[in-house]
């Protein structure tokens, strides 16, 4: 198995053509040295193709990992402590809830929302356990 192509060696090859497309330009009229750099950045650009096919053959093939946006996944999700995830989940049950039995509910403040994400895990999950039994009750 190969390792994918490296950013350091591409890196190298578009310097190396960035060069000669200066060293052709800069040549002017001198055909004798703008023909050969030119044709080095366009042979050193067709290589970058090869090379990635090249570099990249046997690479290990897992199926790349498309998050899952379902709200249940989502909520599973906040559960794990990530910030984002559990500010995600804490407005979901608000859209619930709007949707539901308090469509005139209130945007959350930020500060009120920074306050709850930041809970350890055992009150984040107590406070969403009693958001969900009164959204159970008002419905």
């Amino acid at each position: 198995m190969t390792a994918a192509p490296s950013t350091g060696v591409i890196a190298g090859i578009l310097a190396l053509i960035a060069i000669a497309i200066a060293l052709a330009i800069t040549a002017g009229p001198n055909i004798a040295l703008a023909v050969p750099a030119g044709a080095a950045a366009v042979v050193l650009a067709a290589s970058l193709g090869p090379y990635g096919v090249l570099a990249s053959r046997g690479e290990d093939r897992r199926p790349v990992h498309v998050p899952d946006s379902r709200p249940s996944l989502r909520a599973l999700r906040a559960f794990a402590g990530d910030r984002i995830h559990r500010e995600e989940l804490v407005l979901l049950l608000d859209q619930v809830e709007r949707a539901g039995p308090n469509p005139r509910l209130p945007s959350r403040p930020r500060g009120e929302l920074s306050t709850i994400v930041s809970m350890n895990a055992a009150g984040f999950r107590k406070y969403v356990a009693t958001r969900v039994e009164q959204l159970e009750r008002e419905s």
